[in-house]
């Protein structure tokens, strides 16, 4: 078919009216390059995404931001717990008479 048309028409041409469009000669080879070329870029996107997802999912994670926030809640985790604790044993010697009531207001406060 080297150097011969093929005709290509559109629906309206070809179903309604030869005057609502015209046929639009085309040589065979133009669209099949084209649509050759459209196959080969997919394919080629196709292997690129395999070949980048490969590499996310070979690739070492990084923990790091989130081991310093956990370190972070542990520690104040703990502070809290003393706090807790340093209160608890405020209040008993309070109980116990060992401190005065305003003894126990101001050293609560400042906890």
């Amino acid at each position: 078919m080297s150097g011969k048309y093929v005709y290509y028409a559109c629906s309206t041409y070809k179903n309604r009216s030869r005057t609502a469009c015209t046929m639009h000669p085309i040589r065979h080879n133009r669209p099949e390059t084209a649509v050759l070329f459209a196959i080969q870029q997919q394919v080629h996107l196709a292997v690129s995404y395999s070949e980048i997802i490969a590499l996310i999912n070979t690739a070492p994670i990084k923990k790091c931001q989130s081991k310093r926030l956990d370190d972070l809640i542990a520690a104040k985790e703990r502070e809290l717990a003393k706090v807790i604790r340093y209160k608890q044993g405020l209040y008993q010697d309070w109980k116990d008479g060992e401190i005065t009531r305003e003894d126990y207001h101001n050293s609560e406060s400042r906890l």
